[in-house]
């Protein structure tokens, strides 16, 4: 293996472009075949798509049909109200695959165009297959076997290279590689891949990434070298042995806090910007919010909490209604430029975040994910604090003006300016695994490097204070280090003995221009509360009702290990 000099990575986001298609009548589709007692992986090629998540989806046999829906007893089944129970079919038919929307509420799009129901087009390689509007599947390329080989990442900051000359580290023997194809290299723990400019390409999860360029690959990916499937491989995670002693973690970035006076909150705010608002109008029914407003009910900058190069400036809290509590946050970034942000505190999880668009009716944007808006853990404690002293009591225009009127009209996609700023979420292990009802068996996540795994035995919680939630009582929070000291565990318990994994977070990483940590951490169902939706938690696990809407959910959370493993430090068994 060899180190690669001047590594300079570069996150890239992949889109979908759409591009009409014709839409040919499709006659004669068989009935899906009985399933049989047992089935054995093939490992001949088959049509696959990929979800956003790049989750592989294989495509019917030949002469089978698959079904698309919420019911359980579909072939691929979606834990989304936008999915109707049996949303779409795709069949085989003569070596090409075709879809029919299934007289769906929200519809099938085929590279963004609503079939009509009951009509069959084909589905080609590389066309974007959309349920509603949230979930996506693009089809690959090329076809792929269902049993690939292993292809294992480096570690410990060296390389791998891939191609046809001797020498690599990975010779290849297909034709259409080439000779030098590409390279994946280890740094800091994070695995990368680079196109080094092949004839035909790599791809990750279907789609090719750009050549000479730096790409995040994560354990589980699929990777194909060509478009040959003899080129295709599944990444397995790294061979990391236990070290004999404990690794130095990465240094975080340090934070302070400082009290504003009057008229350094009102220069802040005088150079503050809003997010733009293209469509000239508010979620809600809001007000434009303004600067004059803002000054006039006493929410320009108070504190200041400082993160490495960025500042994020907060108001004091106010009252948004619906037991939510929110403030008036403005980051700074090291060339002085303040944006005004929206933060809110959450009602199931309890944790504070920054919202990244609205919806006209009031629902609010979380980022790519819910674990990309949640504050840093310093600032949890500080905005908590306040909260439970300090809420300002304001009417309900005048907080609909201060949080909606500063918010952008958006989709479900967050706002591209965000998404440039967010890196692709680390994976710790696999949280997501799913079963037939959206979630996966508690005692199975587990970390997939020992010491990424909090630790709890050998010093007490770095930060440890508490605060009163209007549902979840008086709560304790207790933040623990990783055992390798790259990551920090913030932990909540109410006053009832339920415990949960609140917060999970890269302490080196730098913030957004939303004051949130730019290097995210896949939580999956570990970051499911104690207290939840009852329709959001698993079949079989939802306990006593706790509210209208939420139930106990402790039954799925406390058999989480790592949650588990909380308890059983709190002495709680």
């Amino acid at each position: 293996m060899s180190t690669i000099n001047g590594f300079t990575p570069l996150q890239v986001n992949f889109g979908n472009t759409a591009r009409a298609v014709a839409t040919p009548q499709l006659q004669g589709i068989p009935q899906p075949a009985a399933p049989q007692e047992s089935a054995t992986l093939s490992s001949l090629p088959r049509g696959v798509c990929f979800m956003k998540d790049g989750e592989a989806v294989y495509l019917p046999k030949s002469g089978e049909q698959m079904t698309l829906g919420r019911d359980p007893k579909c072939t691929v089944p979606f834990q989304d109200s936008e999915v109707s129970r049996q949303h779409a079919r795709i069949a085989e038919k003569d070596g090409k695959y075709y879809l029919q929307d299934s007289n769906s509420t929200n519809g099938t799009f085929l590279n963004g165009q609503r079939l009509e129901p009951g009509q069959w087009v084909e589905y080609k390689p590389g066309d974007a297959l959309g349920l509603g509007q949230k979930i996506e599947l693009t089809r690959s390329p090329n076809d792929l076997p269902e049993q690939l080989p292993q292809l294992k990442l480096p570690q410990n900051n060296q390389a791998i290279t891939v191609g046809r000359e001797p020498g690599n580290s990975l010779q290849t023997s297909w034709a259409d590689s080439s000779r030098s194809h590409a390279v994946i290299q280890n740094k800091d723990g994070q695995n990368w891949i680079m196109d080094r400019g092949s004839s035909n390409g790599t791809l990750l999860n279907g789609k090719k990434i750009p050549s000479q360029q730096w790409v995040v690959l994560n354990p589980g990916a699929k990777v194909q070298f060509g478009f040959s499937p003899q080129g295709a491989f599944h990444v397995a995670a790294a061979d990391k042995p236990q070290p004999t002693v404990q690794p130095q973690g990465l240094a975080p970035l340090k934070t302070t806090f400082n009290a504003l006076s009057p008229q350094q909150g009102q220069a802040i705010l005088a150079k503050a910007e809003f997010a733009p608002n293209p469509l000239g109008f508010r979620a809600a029914g809001a007000a434009e919010c303004s600067k004059e407003f803002l000054l006039a009910q006493g929410l320009e900058p108070k504190t200041t909490f400082e993160c490495g190069d960025t500042k994020v400036h907060f108001s004091q809290p106010y009252s948004l209604g619906d037991n939510r509590a929110a403030c008036v946050g403005y980051v700074e970034n090291k060339e002085g430029k303040v944006d005004i942000r929206a933060f809110y505190r959450s009602n199931s999880q309890g944790l504070w975040r920054a919202a990244s668009h609205a919806g006209f009716n009031g629902w609010i944007g979380k980022g790519t994910g819910e674990e990309s808006t949640n504050l840093p853990i310093p600032l949890q404690m500080a905005l908590h604090s306040q909260a439970g002293h300090q809420v300002k009591d304001v009417p309900d225009n005048v907080a609909k003006q201060a949080f909606y009127g500063s918010l952008p009209v958006g989709s479900n996609t967050p706002p591209e300016e965000l998404q440039k700023e967010l890196h692709q979420p680390a994976h710790l292990g696999d949280f997501q695994k799913k079963l037939s009802d959206g979630h996966g068996v508690p005692e199975s996540y587990r970390f997939h490097d020992a010491a990424d795994a909090p630790n709890f035995s050998s010093s007490p919680a770095n930060i440890s204070y508490s605060f009163n939630h209007p549902i979840h009582g008086k709560v304790d929070a207790n933040c623990f280090t990783s055992k390798g000291g790259d990551c920090s565990f913030m932990f909540y318990r109410d006053s009832g003995g339920r415990a949960w994994l609140a917060q999970m977070e890269k302490t080196n990483s730098p913030l957004t221009s939303w004051g949130t940590r730019s290097d995210p951490i896949e939580h999956g169902d570990l970051a499911m509360p104690a207290v939840e939706y009852r329709q959001q938690i698993p079949q079989g696990y939802a306990g006593i009702q706790i509210t209208g809407s939420y139930a106990d959910a402790t039954g799925y959370v406390h058999k989480l290990p790592v949650v588990a493993d909380f308890r059983s430090h709190l002495g709680l068994g």
